[in-house]
């Protein structure tokens, strides 16, 4: 920033600046004679990071801002996140049951079983075959390969009390909270993190996805339109361990 300051505030955003309330202050009071100033990174886990510094002359404020994002990627914070997500190895199964709603009354009831049945390994990277039977009016088959690499988003990498809005004027917008807590599933007192979202881009939608350490996705439900969709996980086996109720009934 060019000119003579006397004073600058310095933020930064945990997300992007296009994502409205996420400035963080690092400092509101820096020397205005200072042409550098260094601070510590926050942890976080995000490739969208800028800085917006504010100078302040004769009670008048400029404002810019980085030109580029950048990265901020906290390694504590990635491990807290990896307890949230499934336990991938051979045998270890899920069942979700799926129960889909309209406002005049009509309730529709299916099921899913999700299993790992084989694996391998290409350039470094530990690859999960998954199989997905649904039982619904036939029974159907999928299968699919889960790469065990993280892949993270900042939507994602989000902690407790953590929110953002994104706005679009031709979309709409697109808002996400999180919270975390303890709940007891299937009698295992457990760490629960839920996001909620809200979508107005095409007709208002919202939801939410919940996750519980050792057992990935346990519920979400969306909500669009005048219908629903709930998906609950009914039971599992993982390591060797059943949880809940693993069986299917038509």
């Amino acid at each position: 920033m060019s000119g003579n300051y006397s004073k600058f505030k310095l933020y930064y955003s945990k997300f992007n600046v296009n994502r409205s309330g996420n400035w963080i202050q690092i400092n509101e009071s820096i020397d205005g004679a200072l042409t550098e100033f260094t601070w510590e990174n926050p942890c976080l886990y995000s490739n969208e990071v800028k800085l917006k510094l504010v100078g302040t002359h004769n009670g008048q404020e400029k404002v810019v801002y980085s030109d580029n994002v950048f990265a901020v990627h906290c390694d504590s914070l990635l491990s807290a996140e990896r307890k949230f997500k499934r336990k991938l190895m051979i045998g270890n199964l899920w069942v979700y049951k799926f129960t889909y709603s309209e406002l005049v009354g009509d309730q529709r009831i299916w099921y899913t079983k999700n299993k790992i049945i084989d694996s391998k390994i290409e350039n470094d990277i530990t690859y999960y075959k998954e199989i997905i039977k649904t039982y619904r009016d036939t029974v159907s088959f999928s299968t699919h390969w889960i790469a065990s690499r993280d892949s993270y988003t900042p939507a994602v990498i989000m902690s407790n009390g953590d929110s953002w809005i994104s706005t679009d004027s031709s979309e709409g917008y697109y808002s996400m909270k999180c919270s975390e807590y303890s709940e007891e599933i299937f009698g295992k007192n457990k760490k629960i993190k839920k996001y909620e979202w809200v979508n107005s881009g095409s007709g208002i939608s919202s939801g939410d996805s919940v996750f519980a350490i050792d057992f990935g996705k346990i519920s979400s439900f969306t909500l669009m339109e005048g219908t629903s969709i709930k998906e609950e996980l009914m039971g599992a086996f993982i390591e060797g361990i059943v949880y809940g109720d693993t069986t299917i009934i038509n």
